[in-house]
Order: C-alpha cells, then structure tokens, then sequence
C-alpha cells in the first residue's frame, strides 16, 4: 500500500470535527500536553472512525478493549449513527511513520447504548438541536465481527467505587497545537471526586456521579471520548471511560481548555454491561 493512499486514509481517520453532545460549558474530547507512548504499552486502547448520513459530521473517539471482540466507549461516540458508519483501529501505532503501516480496520456487528442515555429529551443543546444527554449514562458497547487483531489485550475494569487519586488518559485526538495527533498520546492527571473538584455549581449537580480528571497543563479533549482512563498501578485496569469536558469553574470563572474533564466509572460501566448479560472470560 503506498504512502499516498496511506496518508489519505489516515488524514480520513483523523478528521475530529464532532462535538459530543452536552450542555453549555461541557465541551469536546484530546490529549492536551500530553506524551507520545507505544500501542504496545496500552493494547487494549482502539481508535474509533465514525461518519454517516443519519450524523453527517465525522467524529473521531476512542475506546478500551474489554474482550477479544468487545469495545467499551462512550454512547455518542456512536449516537445517531449506523453500524456500517463505525470501524475501529487495533493494535496500531502510527508513530513509526505511515509507510510502515497497512491499516486495518475491523467491522462492526452491533453495539447498545446504555438506557436512559437520553432521558433528558425533551431539552436542547443550543449547538447541535439535538436532545441533551445524562453524562452519568454516556456508555456504549461495541461487538466486533472478527477478533481483534494479534498485539492486542483486553483490560480488566476497575470493580472499588473509590478509585486511585490519578490516572492517565489516552487517545488520539486533538493536541495542544490544534492539530489531530497521529500517534497514540498520554496524560498522567488527577482523579477527583465531584464536590472536590473546581467546577462551577451547575456542572457539580451534572456530574455528581462521575469521576473528575485534572490535568496541571492539560488533559484529554476533542477526539479522546470513549477513551481509556487508566491506572497508573496496574497494568490494564481501566478506572473510567473518558465522556467530555468542561469550561465552567467556580463562581463564574472560565477553566483552561482540556485541562478538567469528566469519566464514567468503571464501577458503573461493570453494573450496566453485568445487568445486560454480559460475562467475561477469567
């Protein structure tokens, strides 16, 4: 496969014009600041490619595996879209230059989004006209139609309610340049508790059930939702699943770009995937 093709094809890959839908002073979904590291390193990471007609936009995510043929992500990685508009990326880095790489992307059978993901319908994002969403259920399952491929590894999630007070963050989205990363990047940040975190009070009530990333200079943004939230400690122990970010500080202040942002649970996302059925090899 020549460099041309390649570099069109991934230029297609890393075109992150979507915004998950939130309410005002929620924003996107990157890796602000972060580090390039090896796929190698963190294999259960994928990368999500997703456009179509029913959400025209092109959205880049991210996502964790959770099994050989499962992807944890997050609900409007996926939202409005049809299974032939999505294909993930496994076990690839780009990092070694694009001629080096034969991409492959992997189908997609089916996913679910979690209920009541939409139970706030009837208000509006201003932005996007579309119904507002409850952060707390912002989960998505995604069945393969093929394994994935060799040098990947599912991650074990996160069964404490409590969880360590810093993680990393992964993805492939948008940098501190502006421009959409071709490699794998991290972030190493703080993981809060709501009431301990620097949000204004509106945003403290959204997200009372989740947990809350910092970032002393950054953290994840625009491309990175649906991403690992990892443990520092553990190999492949996923902590939360990356939803979105926030603007509003306390008493009116206007927060950094990318540097405070919110994750679903791994507590949670294990409760929802046990009351659907689903099981996974020891």
């Amino acid at each position: 496969m020549n460099r041309t093709f390649l570099t069109a094809l991934l230029s297609l890959y890393l075109t992150a014009c979507g915004v998950p839908v939130g309410a005002p002073g929620e924003e996107g979904d990157k890796v602000v600041n972060g580090s390039e590291v090896f796929i190698a390193d963190h294999p259960w990471a994928v990368m999500l490619h997703v456009s179509g007609i029913e959400s025209p936009s092109t959205l880049n995510c991210a996502g964790a595996l959770i099994s050989k043929r499962m992807v944890l992500t997050a609900g409007h990685c996926v939202r409005g879209r049809r299974k032939e508009d999505v294909r993930v990326v496994a076990a690839e880095d780009f990092s070694s230059g694009l001629e080096a790489w034969d991409v492959r992307l992997l189908e997609v059978a089916d996913w679910r989004i979690q209920e009541d993901y939409e139970r706030w319908g009837e208000a509006k994002d201003p932005v996007t006209g579309l119904a507002l969403t409850d952060p707390v259920n912002d989960l998505a399952l995604i069945w393969l139609a093929e394994d994935a491929p060799e040098g990947s590894e599912p991650a074990r999630l996160w069964p404490g309610i409590t969880p360590p007070d810093a993680g990393r963050v992964l993805g492939w989205g948008r940098t501190e340049t502006g421009a959409t990363s071709t490699s794998l990047r991290a972030k190493e940040v703080s993981v809060l508790a709501v009431e301990d975190a620097p949000l204004s009070t509106r945003l403290r009530e959204r997200w009372k059930n989740l947990l809350v990333t910092e970032g002393d200079d950054g953290g994840f943004c625009q491309g990175d939702s649906g991403g690992p939230l990892e443990s520092l400690d553990e190999r492949g122990v996923l902590l939360g699943v990356l939803s979105r970010t926030a603007n509003e500080g306390p008493d009116g202040e206007r927060l950094a770009r990318c540097h405070v942002g919110a994750a679903v649970p791994s507590w949670r996302a294990l409760e929802w995937l046990r009351s659907i059925g689903v099981t996974f090899d020891e």
